[in-house]
């Protein structure tokens, strides 16, 4: 066991070339107040390419909405509730975006359930990697 925990909501983990990171958010509760999941206050001294994918094991039929900050602006927002899948239950992701983020800037990402004040759990799970020139 390495001693370091895999539940990263507000830092990123270095994989030992230093190049790329990692993070999770753990199981959060999301009900009918924003909710953050990933709070990183400054990505770090590089142009970063982040992959994340956000999913729960819920099957409630509940409207979740994510938003995605990027030092304070909102650069993205998306429907992301649970869609009926093929054999009729409901779908609950994973869903998977990638976003460039500048250097010395700031990520949030927030879910908000737009059906019901009963807290379903969400997760986030993403890496990313640092650019450089």
């Amino acid at each position: 066991m390495s001693g370091i925990t895999p539940i990263t909501p507000t830092s990123f983990i270095q994989t030992q070339n230093g190049k790329q990171f990692y993070f999770f958010s753990g199981a959060v509760g999301v009900d009918d107040n924003d909710t953050t999941l990933i709070d990183i206050a400054n990505i770090g001294e590089h142009d970063t390419l982040i992959t994340f994918n956000c999913g729960s094991k819920e099957t409630s039929g509940d409207d979740i909405t994510m938003i995605v900050k990027n030092d304070g602006i909102e650069v993205f927002e998306d429907w992301i509730g649970q869609r009926p899948a093929n054999n009729g239950n409901n779908n609950t992701g994973p869903y998977h975006f990638t976003l460039l983020i500048p250097a010395n800037t700031s990520l949030l990402v927030t879910l908000y359930n737009m059906s019901s004040s009963t807290a379903r759990e969400w997760f986030i799970a993403g890496h990313g990697k640092y650019l450089s020139i």
